[in-house]
């Protein structure tokens, strides 16, 4: 499976949760870098290093989150399969 179809395919509830929390700490980190008064170094040293994380994770859940995997199914019930 290619790249491509891989970013396509439906994800589980486990890959959509990291995918949220990678989205949140994103958020979090760009809301104090972008804070308008001066920060102590370290934190917006920590803020760097969240964003580096949050998108770390939404990159490998994004390139992770089809298992296709025989068994494996949606929150539906239906089985996932890969597009053909």
């Amino acid at each position: 499976m290619n790249m491509s179809r891989s970013m396509a395919t439906p994800v589980l509830t486990f890959f959509k949760r990291l995918k949220n929390i990678g989205i949140f700490l994103v958020a979090l980190a760009v809301a104090i870098i972008g804070i308008p008064f001066k920060l102590p170094a370290y934190v917006v040293s920590v803020a760097e290093y969240l964003a580096l994380v949050g998108a770390v994770m939404i990159v490998v859940v994004m390139a992770t989150g089809n298992l296709d995997r025989p068994g494996v199914r949606s929150k539906t019930g239906t089985r996932i399969r890969s597009p053909d």
